[in-house]
């Protein structure tokens, strides 16, 4: 989280919903990050809410969010946005992670009909999930 300088998600994350809603762990890293969240959304809210940008191009808002992250990572947080990034070559890492919970419906992260080779290698793993860095084809 320290390392977090942007954060870019789509709209369905950015309005999900959140377990901790109306408490002090709201928000992105249970309420203790602070800073840009850049949403990817062909809907966007006039006017945004404080430190919330709207795009509705995927590789304006991913330039948008290194942009305001700086020398710290801009993380994508969201199934959907992250399958787009890695799709069209905007990951350098992926951090996956695993919870035992029942979520429903929801956004598959690696879901390409005829299938798509993304290679990756893996950084590190626990428990929880794995972290790997996304190799060029």
């Amino acid at each position: 989280m320290a390392g977090t300088g942007a954060i870019l998600c789509g709209a369905r994350t950015f309005g999900g919903d959140d377990p901790h809603a109306g408490t002090d762990q709201e928000g992105a890293y249970g309420g203790t990050w602070t800073g840009t969240t850049v949403v990817l959304t062909h809907h966007p809210v006039d006017p945004p809410p404080a430190d919330v940008e709207y795009s509705d191009d995927l590789h304006a808002a991913v330039a948008r969010a290194r942009e305001l992250a700086g020398d710290r990572t801009a993380a994508v947080v969201g199934a959907d946005v992250a399958r787009q990034c890695l799709a069209d070559g905007l990951l350098d890492e992926v951090l996956v992670v695993v919870c035992p919970i029942l979520l429903g419906d929801g956004v598959r992260l690696f879901d390409w009909p005829g299938g798509r080779k993304v290679r990756l290698d893996v950084i590190e793993a626990d428990g929880l999930g794995v972290r790997a860095r996304v190799l060029a084809d």
